[in-house]
């Protein structure tokens, strides 16, 4: 409300000055016309200066600082007024639009990247250049269109005559013109190839073909296969909720995370209540490692015991040589189930799964094709660009579930969420949690309170259903909130206080301590155990189960030595040839 008064206030000062000024040299039309474009003007100034302070949506002090601009200009056009008795005309070409369209298109499309894809984190970028994006290019090019080049052509419309008048200062303005549009596009080109590990980048590409060698398969891995496992009496089902770029840090500081707010209240209360897994004392959780970065490496990590690196290349076969806690489950007489509400073909999610164990995958196609035939509950289940809101993806959960637990076997039920996804999340107009402003940062946030809410209404309803009893339920942070946090609510986080979150309810046993220093590859074991089954020597994979006393990985070399180590495996042939040529 305050950017609106300011920027009202503002536009309608200078409208009300102009006509006072030069109402003589004027009719009513043009009047009318200059002071619709001196209002244009103002907001696509305010737009631009925010856009050149890398903090879009503008505030109050972009505006400011366009009217700053703006009155000068005015006050150079009322100068030589009073000098001459005539304004200056605009010395306006096609050169103006161009030149700033060509500024605005380099500076925004450089913010819009950097927000939206995580530039930063080499290896995820360029595993996912290496897998389909099926279901979310839509999205992106749908972002790009609204976000950068609408504004970009409704601003230049705006600032062309308003950019021919700056130049027409100068003696010579076309000369001017391309003088600025040159220094413009050299120093936003700059800015934001600064922002881009560039050197990372060269090096990835350089180790492409490197090769080295680790002795982690030889000290630390044990084949799924080979594993000597005792099933207990009478399977416990299991209830996986993988919740997207879910951590501590959205947590208060009070609580053990790093936001002045408390906004997954629900998530901290199910930590305490629970079994919950922390590298500290308070509310925390799991470390992000190589090859776990990302939906797709952190829960194919999770789920087989080892990381999936960008060097484990894929093809219609997805690391065979893998075994997941869902291939050891088969074994024992589950049925396995993956609900989720975006496209399975996403990254080839739908080629891992179907190949380690998965026996029916829902996705977004099957949950809107049969929405009208399954269950009248179903009809009313929302979607947006990429697939279903994560409301209703629990909505239709409980559906399935409540068929499924009623076969007579045991079962595993596996349900990634999508709304708090990088960077601005994907906001449910039906909850009840609304944005306190239009900002990416207070959408973001109510979205974060919307999924505590809606997964700790979920685990209450399982917890009333007949298979509660013998039903574990496994919440835990597919990876680390990607890149920057969205906005500045977060800049200050601590890096070393972060961690995905990580809850076990109504496990068989409880650990000796909470506190743990682990990683993605950890998971699988520690679900097993968690489940009743007995594993020997406690690994799966790489990882290690939490409720042993064996050390993990991260807890043996740290996290800067095992990223080391990882990087090593990653271009180790007997790697590849293990996972990938089996």
């Amino acid at each position: 409300m305050k950017l609106i008064a300011a920027y009202i206030c503002v536009s309608l000062f200078f409208v009300l000055l102009r006509g006072k000024l030069f109402y003589r040299l004027e009719t009513r039309r043009q009047t009318a016309f200059n002071s619709i474009r001196v209002c244009a003007e103002m907001l696509a100034l305010t737009w631009v200066m925010s856009y050149f302070t890398g903090n879009p949506p503008p505030s109050t002090k972009h505006v400011l600082f366009a009217a700053i601009l703006w009155g000068a200009i005015f006050a150079w056009k009322f100068v030589t007024f009073k000098k001459t008795g005539a304004q200056p005309s605009c010395k306006w070409s096609f050169a103006f639009p161009v030149a700033l369209f060509t500024i605005l298109f380099i500076r925004v499309s450089a913010i819009w990247t950097l927000r939206t894809f995580p530039v930063n984190d080499v290896e995820s970028v360029i595993t996912t250049l290496n897998l389909p994006l099926d279901g979310f290019t839509v999205i992106f090019i749908k972002s790009y269109l609204l976000r950068v080049l609408l504004p970009i052509v409704l601003m230049t419309a705006a600032l062309s005559y308003f950019f021919g008048e700056i130049c027409s200062i100068f003696k010579k303005p076309r000369i001017t013109c391309a003088v600025l549009t040159s220094a413009g596009a050299i120093v936003f080109l700059a800015s934001f190839i600064n922002k881009i590990p560039v050197s990372k980048y060269i090096e990835a590409i350089q180790n492409e073909t490197a090769v080295t060698e680790s002795d982690l398969l030889e000290k630390y891995f044990v084949d799924a296969d080979s594993l000597h496992i005792t099933s207990p009496e009478k399977p416990r089902n299991l209830i996986w909720i993988l919740m997207e770029s879910m951590e501590n840090t959205f947590a208060d500081t009070a609580s053990g995370g790093e936001a002045a707010t408390n906004y997954i209240p629900e998530i901290t209360q199910l930590f305490e209540k629970n079994t919950g897994f922390s590298h500290s004392d308070r509310f925390g959780g799991g470390h992000d490692m190589l090859g776990s970065y990302m939906t797709i490496t952190g829960t194919f990590s999770k789920a087989t015991g080892i990381p999936l690196l960008s060097r484990l290349r894929l093809n219609n076969k997805f690391v065979p040589g893998a075994r997941s806690i869902w291939e050891t489950l088969r074994r024992y007489g589950y049925e396995n189930y993956f609900i989720m509400g975006t496209d399975s073909r996403f990254t080839m999610f739908n080629w891992f799964l179907e190949q380690h164990g998965i026996d029916r995958i829902y996705d977004v196609r099957t949950l809107q094709g049969t929405k009208q035939e399954v269950d009248e509950k179903l009809k009313n289940i929302h979607s947006f660009d990429a697939g279903l809101t994560d409301n209703s993806l629990f909505t239709a959960s409980k559906n399935y579930i409540d068929s499924i637990s009623k076969n007579g076997k045991p079962f595993s039920v596996s349900i990634p969420t999508i709304s708090t996804h990088f960077p601005y999340g994907f906001y449910d107009p039906n909850c009840l949690e609304k944005p306190a402003s239009s900002s990416d940062e207070d959408y973001y946030k109510a979205t974060l309170r919307c999924s505590s809410r809606e997964v700790n209404e979920f685990v209450e309803w399982c917890q009333k259903q007949d298979f509660a009893e013998n039903t574990l339920i496994v919440i835990v942070g597919d990876h680390l909130f990607m890149n920057n946090f969205p906005g500045k609510f977060l800049a200050h986080a601590r890096e070393e206080n972060r961690g995905w979150v990580t809850i076990l309810i109504n496990p068989t046993k409880n650990p000796e301590t909470r506190r743990r220093q682990f990683t993605s590859i950890d998971i699988a074991p520690t679900i097993l155990e968690a489940m009743g089954f007995d594993i020997a020597e406690h690994r799966f994979g790489l990882g290690v189960s939490l409720y042993s006393e064996e050390k993990t990985l991260l807890e043996i070399f740290g996290a800067d030595s095992l990223e080391k180590e990882l990087q090593a495996l990653a271009h180790d042939p007997k790697f590849f040839k293990r996972f990938v040529l089996e």
